[in-house]
This record gives C-alpha cells, structure tokens and sequence, in this order.
C-alpha cells in the first residue's frame, strides 16, 4: 500500500510540475523574485527531488525511472525495514527498483536478505542465481562472502546438506583470507 502512495505520489509531482524557462545568463537586469504565479525555488526542489524521468518512445511519454538518489532512499527504507523486522514491506521498494535498474546488485542482495527473513527459499535463490550472473559473488568483496552465506542458508533450508555445507566451507575460507590479509 506505501508503494502505491509513494508511486502515486511521485506520478502526481511529474504531471503538476510546471514547465518554466531559465532566466537568460546575459540579462543582467532580471529580478530573481519568483513571480506570484510561478511557485518558489523551494517547491521546484520539492518536485525535483522525487522527479522521475520521461522518455518518448514514438508518441507516447513514459516514465520509467527513478532519480539514483531516490533509488538509494528506497534501498537505505528497505534495509531498515528488514533490520526492524518487516521484510515483506521491503520487497515492493526493492523488486520497484530491479525492475528499473536490473543491473542493480545492492537492490539484488538486499532483495535476497528480505526474502531469505520471509523464508521463501526458492525466490531468494533465483535472486542469488541473478547475482551469480552479474559475476557479484565470485568477486573478491565484502559482498560476495555474504552471498555465499546467502547461499548455505538456502541450500541448508532446501535440504541440501552437501551444498549447504560446500558454501559455508568457501564463506569460511573466504573470511579467514581476508583476516590474513
């Protein structure tokens, strides 16, 4: 339901915000007062700071994207959400922003973490399966150890002990190389 609001509101900001020319660099006589009928620096920020871009594909306007600032607020809202205990109001944001941004692995990852809280086991493999794709967990970050414990927690919890156990094994191995180093 937030989502719709949030979404809703963001459509309602697009269409209502007015359509108003800078002032000329080589006019050094204009007032910078805002006319009464255009609305204030203050209000243009407000509409800019949820503003959604628009694309023509042929005739027809779509939007389709949210601002990276406002996809890292939907991402900082659905990491919170999960850390104080309701994940399943976290997957609207984040599957929101996949679907805008696929590429996007922090979305990814903490779409995995919301999925795994709510146990749904299968959903969150086919994330951590997309992760594998974007070559995220075979890199030597942070991140991929925690997917590898992603992984054994899905694999224990689909009854796959020897794959479960392998994971954990490499998430071991990889946190003692980089205690090492």
């Amino acid at each position: 339901m937030a989502l719709q609001q949030f979404v809703s509101q963001v459509e309602t900001q697009a269409n209502n915000a007015p359509v108003r020319s800078e002032p000329s660099a080589t006019n050094s006589n204009t007032s910078m007062a805002p006319h009464p009928a255009q609305p204030n620096r203050k209000q243009n920020e407000a509409q800019s700071s949820v503003a959604m871009k628009t694309e023509q594909v042929g005739s027809v306007h779509t939007r389709n994207v949210l601002s990276q600032g406002d996809q890292l607020t939907l991402m900082a809202l659905a990491a919170v959400q999960i850390r104080y205990g309701r994940p399943a109001e976290a997957v609207p944001y984040l599957t929101m922003i996949r679907k805008l941004n696929p590429e996007n692995a922090e979305a990814s990852r903490i779409l995995a973490l919301a999925l795994i809280k709510l146990e749904h086991w299968d959903q969150a493999e086919i994330i951590l399966d997309e992760l594998d794709a974007l070559n995220m967990s075979g890199s030597d970050n942070p991140s991929s150890g925690i997917m590898m414990l992603y992984r054994s927690l899905v694999s224990f919890r689909k009854n796959r002990f020897d794959e479960a156990k392998s994971w954990f094994s490499r998430f071991r191995a990889f946190c003692s190389g980089r205690m090492r180093a």
